[in-house]
């Protein structure tokens, strides 16, 4: 193994240093507490009304509708689809979400656009479906996005100089 210096460093080398602004880590008693209401809302629906297909339609339609968005988004503002974005099971980032660093000012922006497109166009289909289906689509809506906004309401104090660094167990805030 050769020693590292000047010369094996290429000019054109890029050299990243983030420093750890704020770390949250993804608590797993509050996460469970998140699965649950689902789950309560699940058995309610079962155990009163006989019908689980609101619910089961919110849980299939919202994150996909949500990954449509991010898609139309990205499409519509940088010309391109998103590139480094993967799918995830787990709250709070439940959906699809950035796979690397990402600017939290430019992933703030895109889930407030993702919240408010959501909510008008499933409003807007008030006329044709149940009050009962509609409930159930705003609160999957609803239980998807809260907790991403409370870990951007954590971060607030970073919004014009973080990244974000997703992961299973933390969120966590650099400045580059």
């Amino acid at each position: 193994m050769r020693p590292l210096n000047d010369k094996a460093i290429s000019k054109n080398s890029t050299i990243y240093n983030y420093r750890l602004l704020k770390r949250v880590y993804h608590n797993r008693i509050i996460i469970g507490s998140i699965w649950a209401l689902p789950v309560c809302l699940f058995a309610f629906d079962l155990r009163l009304r006989y019908s689980v297909l609101p619910l089961l339609l919110g849980l299939a339609a919202v994150p996909l509708a949500h990954t449509l968005f991010i898609r139309l988004l990205y499409t519509m503002k940088e010309g391109r689809a998103p590139r480094g974005w993967h799918w995830s099971w787990d709250q709070p980032w439940l959906g699809t979400v950035p796979g690397s660093y990402i600017s939290l000012s430019k992933l703030l922006g895109i889930q407030l656009h993702l919240f408010w497109m959501t909510l008008v166009i499933v409003c807007c289909f008030y006329p044709w479906i149940s009050p009962i289906a509609l409930a159930h689509i705003l609160f999957v809506h609803l239980w998807i996005m809260l907790p991403r906004f409370i870990i951007f309401f954590r971060m607030r104090r970073f919004t014009a100089e973080g990244y974000l660094r997703i992961s299973k167990k933390e969120t966590s805030c650099y400045e580059q």
